[in-house]
């Protein structure tokens, strides 16, 4: 399809449909009209989703093109003559068949964007005379290594020599075969914000990769990750930030030190090791630091066991919970730091409540040593909903936000519903709701909807029991209670005097585990486990009964 081009650059225009333009390449054996050239004055050329076979070298009269999009054809070559088209500044060639580029980037200095995805590609020509490039996508090709025009690095020597990919922001290489990622790619590209080899085959990554001074977003899911540390964070790792694996990724991994150009770590060289359940952190010069860490509580009787019923199987079935304990909220700054972060999570880790809910309480105003997570008709459900002084049905509760929901979207004349009204959805003509409630039949908490009033934790509250709940699996709960976790103890202290176990070190959270069961009483799952908890930069120490 020939989009039309603004109104200033061609007269008169011509529009063709994607529908015609197939037939006459099908009646053609895969050809295009060559007559389409003639339109020099041309800056937008969209020709996609048709079999097309072939690109006819009259290409490159369109030297007015700045976007030229050839995706989803049967493409398996390019003819030299795209190099004349030097003011170019986006090029889509994904979706073809084409197993090897031509030389013609040398010319195109322009060019911003060049995605040649899903092709049959295993190596590229030379790009490095594309210096105004940001956006590159070779996913899903056949490369075996990382192309290695991107990994060019030159010496500075004159006052005005760059890098030549020094605009390069973003790399999307998944779906490949690559086996390695270059210790220097953060000095080939200085730019380099985004790297995605995800579902490639990576065993190892070098630590000079945390090192990469732009780099906020790698991609590894998918790959055979021989450090079994690492590849839990990555597949564990479901928010937008990926921080923690670079951090594990400098701090943990082995570096190439027999790489020409390697990134020289002018800081502390780290080396994570266990010893005697404490996590060490050796310095380049000998010296030993101990980490923080969180103190992990066994299970007791003065803890509230949650038994899962049959019934919430076919609605939300999964709850992990835990306690932590000795929380310093009484800073009105800290509190709705508190309150905030579960916001955070909620739009993040928790894809907008969808996979899963967190909800937390007042350990001291639950009192019960039983809680039922249940599900019932929603008429036979009673609550005080968070904010609010009376008991209503959930069902009442529930009409009454779809209400106020479709009032503020038509009062702000929006198409979408906004705050909690947004994840009503979630619910909408089920027959029975979830709930968790105590022994009293007293409903503390209607996921994934909202909490009780009764239970609410203040600026006063100490010890808070947490649920997490979700109708996808235990492991988004346990993922999502890791970060939980992770987040509360770097950002608040458990209290001044701060265990220390002997060291400079002291404890940062104090964390109990909850067990939860089924209804015939066998465990489901004990949190946190020694599977759980795994941090780079915080260790974990476990108290024994």
């Amino acid at each position: 399809m020939i989009r039309r081009p603004p109104r200033s650059t061609l007269f008169p225009y011509t529009t063709l449909f994607r529908s015609q333009i197939s037939k006459r390449i099908e009646d053609d054996d895969g050809k295009i009209d060559e007559t389409i050239f003639g339109l020099k004055k041309l800056n937008l050329f969209e020709f996609s989703r048709t079999n097309l076979k072939a690109l006819p070298d009259s290409i490159g009269n369109l030297t007015n093109l700045t976007n030229l999009s050839l995706h989803s054809n049967e493409l398996e070559c390019i003819p030299s003559e795209l190099s004349k088209l030097n003011g170019l500044k986006h090029l889509d060639l994904s979706r073809n068949k084409i197993s090897v580029l031509p030389d013609v980037f040398h010319d195109m200095s322009q060019l911003l964007s060049l995605n040649v995805s899903f092709n049959v590609l295993d190596s590229l020509p030379n790009i490095t005379g594309l210096v105004h490039m940001t956006s590159l996508n070779i996913s899903h090709n056949k490369f075996s290594e990382f192309p290695k025009n991107l990994v060019v690095y030159q010496e500075k020597k004159g006052k005005n020599e760059t890098q030549p990919l020094i605009h390069l922001g973003e790399v999307r290489a998944r779906g490949n075969s690559i086996e390695h990622v270059p210790s220097v790619l953060g000095k080939c590209l200085p730019s380099l914000k985004l790297l995605d080899l995800e579902d490639n085959v990576v065993r190892t990554v070098a630590g000079e990769v945390g090192d990469f001074a732009k780099l906020k977003d790698i991609g590894l899911k998918g790959n055979p990750l021989e450090d079994r540390r690492l590849k839990k964070l990555v597949d564990n790792n479901h928010s937008a930030s990926s921080k923690p694996i670079l951090d594990y990724i400098r701090n943990n991994c082995a570096r190439d030190a027999d790489a020409s150009s390697s990134i020289a770590n002018k800081t502390e060289k780290k080396k994570i090791k266990r010893k005697k359940g404490t996590r060490e952190v050796e310095t380049e010069n000998g010296g030993k630091t101990e980490l923080d860490f969180i103190r992990v509580l066994p299970f007791d009787d003065t803890v509230p066991l949650v038994c899962v019923s049959d019934a919430v199987q076919g609605v939300r079935p999964y709850v992990v919970c835990c306690i932590l304990r000795g929380l310093n909220l009484k800073d009105s700054s800290k509190f709705k730091k508190f309150i905030s972060l579960q916001t955070k999570l909620h739009d993040n880790i928790c894809k907008k409540r969808t996979v899963a809910t967190i909800a937390t309480h007042d350990l001291s105003k639950i009192g019960a040593k039983r809680l039922l997570y249940d599900a019932r008709p929603p008429s036979e459900i009673k609550i005080m909903p968070l904010s609010k002084q009376n008991e209503m049905t959930a069902m009442e509760l529930f009409s009454q936000m779809q209400k106020e929901a479709e009032f503020l979207r038509k009062e702000k004349k929006r198409n979408t519903y906004s705050g909690v009204h947004k994840f009503l959805y979630l619910l909408e003509g089920k027959e029975l709701f979830p709930c968790l409630r105590d022994e009293a039949d007293n409903v503390i908490s209607f996921p994934p909807i909202t909490n009780s009033e009764t239970t609410k934790i203040t600026s006063e509250s100490v010890d808070v029991f947490v649920e997490v709940t979700s109708s996808v699996n235990l492991k988004w709960c346990k993922d999502v209670l890791d970060n939980l976790i992770h987040e509360v103890a770097l950002g608040f202290n458990t209290d001044d005097s701060g265990e220390s176990d002997g060291t400079e070190k002291k404890c940062r959270l104090l964390v109990q585990q909850v067990k939860t069961t089924d209804s015939q009483g066998q465990l489901k799952v004990l949190y946190p486990s020694q599977t759980d908890l795994q941090f780079s930069d915080l260790d974990t120490k476990r108290s024994q009964i």
